[in-house]
């Protein structure tokens, strides 16, 4: 058996709960455990020499989405006022601030885990994902600087708007329809991109993906506010699927 531990912050702690569900499979089933020591969360996976390689990358891939999900609300949080956002707005924005450029940021965190025996998750942060911890400031930085346009509830589409604009374009086109667990956003060529239940979800999505063109074909589970509020951000680009 080749055992892997991860320590990170006590916060940590929901995620590596999570980490222990989605590599528990019918086919492989990890021997872990998961403590929470003073001010350290520590989790320990144990896993077969054969099945081992197989582990690594599937630990690798989960841990890196939940750093950057981690740490990222953290940089968020600890450097944005949004006191002047109602508790929805500041929920949406939030839900949009962390979506946005996630997938190149997984993608760069991914490059830099070495899965070994000890993996040590606030060092890692601070020392081989700095650049990261700094590229959030500075974007956060950009935003509060132009935060004194966006004073007011009423202003608040506009400040979704200013964070489109500074987004790279990740989808030509998204397809949105309802079935019965939900919206399913799909490209283009009809591949599913995201399963999502609430409709400010829906939303934060395409800021995040900021597509040229938006399709939808299920009007009647939208609500009035959230057709105006698409209209607003992405005006001119979105049709309807009959």
């Amino acid at each position: 058996m080749f055992e892997i531990t991860l320590y990170a912050n006590k916060d940590f702690l929901p995620y590596f709960k999570l980490l222990h569900k989605r590599i528990t499979t019918k086919t492989m089933t990890p021997l872990t455990a998961i403590i929470c020591q003073n001010q350290t969360a520590i989790m320990s996976i144990a896993v077969p020499i054969e099945k081992l390689e197989t582990v690594k990358h599937k630990v690798k891939k989960i841990l890196a989405e939940y750093i950057v999900k981690f740490y990222k609300e953290q940089v968020i949080l600890e450097h944005m006022d949004l006191v002047f956002l109602n508790e929805k707005y500041q929920e949406a924005f939030l839900k949009a601030m962390l979506l946005y450029d996630m997938e190149e940021e997984i993608a760069f965190v991914m490059h830099q885990i070495v899965i070994g025996k000890k993996i040590y998750l606030d060092s890692l942060y601070w020392y081989r994902l700095r650049a990261l911890h700094e590229k959030w400031i500075d974007f956060i930085t950009v935003i509060n600087q132009n935060m004194y346009e966006y004073i007011s509830g009423e202003s608040f589409l506009e400040l979704l708007r200013f964070l489109i604009t500074m987004g790279k374009r990740k989808q030509d086109k998204i397809i949105i329809l309802f079935h019965q667990d939900g919206f399913s956003l799909q490209n283009e060529k009809g591949h599913q991109l995201k399963k999502l239940k609430d409709e400010t979800d829906v939303l934060c999505f395409l800021i995040a993906m900021n597509p040229k063109r938006i399709a939808i074909g299920c009007m009647e589970h939208f609500t009035e506010t959230t057709f105006q509020i698409l209209h607003y951000l992405f005006h001119g680009q979105v049709e309807y699927l009959v």
